[in-house]
């Protein structure tokens, strides 16, 4: 009986181990082909930048915004970045410096509007850290 219970501790104490192993390879850091929530985002790397979208020659930028929240313990931090242009604004491309890992991301609206909204979401206890460039052109230009 006495081998039969220090068996039972030994495997009792891997199948911790195990459990603790496969817990710390499910919260690693993601790669960064994973880090949107968005589909759609490609690196380019001549600017250093994510972008989705086009960014055509003759756009204009719109807006070009910083983001700078800083992190607080065990909470996750939002920022609502909204950009509104005339009727005759489309914003065709948004481009972002950095991306929040996951489960953060970022919530992209539609393309091709006046209106785009972008809602970025950081990851529980980290703050966030971006740049954001509005990219489009004027309708109403020949």
């Amino acid at each position: 009986m006495h081998y039969f219970v220090e068996n039972m501790k030994s495997l009792t104490f891997i199948a911790v181990l195990v459990a603790l192993t496969v817990y710390n390879d499910a919260a690693s850091i993601q790669e960064e082909a994973y880090l949107f929530t968005e589909e759609g985002f490609v690196y380019r790397e001549d600017i250093g930048m994510y972008q989705k979208g086009e960014v055509r020659l003759g756009d204009y930028l719109f807006h070009d915004h910083t983001c700078h929240v800083p992190g607080i313990p065990n909470a996750v931090q939002l920022e609502d970045v909204v950009y509104l242009g005339n009727s005759t604004t489309r914003i065709t491309g948004l481009r972002m410096a950095q991306v929040p890992g996951t489960p953060g991301g970022a919530h992209i609206g539609a393309l091709g509007r006046h209106i785009l909204n972008v809602r970025i979401r950081s990851v529980p206890g980290a703050g966030i850290f971006t740049r954001l460039q509005f990219w489009g052109h004027y309708t109403d230009w020949v």
